[in-house]
């Protein structure tokens, strides 16, 4: 079985891109943004309640296994909650 390149490129990499909120300390905001930020081009982030530490981050499409990665690594640093997928 064949696939169009079209069905090729719907297999690869999601079309969306992916938001999830987490809960960050409000004292480690600006760091995780500016690591995000040094990736370019995989991810944003924004802040929604500073507060409470209420963030998004709304991945590119096809790049959710590097911004998973990277929140992997962070969570050995600072405390990363996830509020939703």
């Amino acid at each position: 079985m064949h696939l169009t390149k079209k069905q090729t490129k719907k297999a690869e990499f999601p079309l969306q891109t992916r938001k999830q909120l987490f809960r960050i300390h409000r004292n480690h905001i600006c760091f995780v943004r500016f690591i995000l930020e040094a990736y370019d081009g995989i991810a944003l982030m924004r802040t929604l309640d500073a507060k409470k530490g209420i963030v998004e981050i709304m991945t590119a499409p096809g790049c959710a296994d590097e911004v998973d990665e990277i929140l992997v690594d962070l969570r050995h640093q600072i405390p990363i909650v996830q509020l939703s997928d």
